[in-house]
């Protein structure tokens, strides 16, 4: 069984470079959102589900990240 050990990584962009990750990132999310609502599959639900989640943690870090 292997553990796998958190690393943080820090990164600078400016506001227009923030703004359009933050962009694409809610893109992603929604799309995301919608797929997860139009599978049938346990197994494929579960992963998107993941993915979903995935995607709120970093929009989340995004916006904190203002100034």
């Amino acid at each position: 069984m292997s553990s796998l050990a958190a690393v943080e990584y820090q990164v600078s962009f400016t506001e227009e470079e923030r703004a359009e990750l933050l962009r694409i990132l809610e893109a992603s999310l929604l799309e995301t959102h919608a797929e997860r609502r139009r599978t049938e599959s346990p197994a494929y639900q579960e992963e998107v589900g993941h993915e979903e989640s995935l995607l709120k943690t970093l929009v989340d870090k995004v916006r904190r990240s203002h100034g």
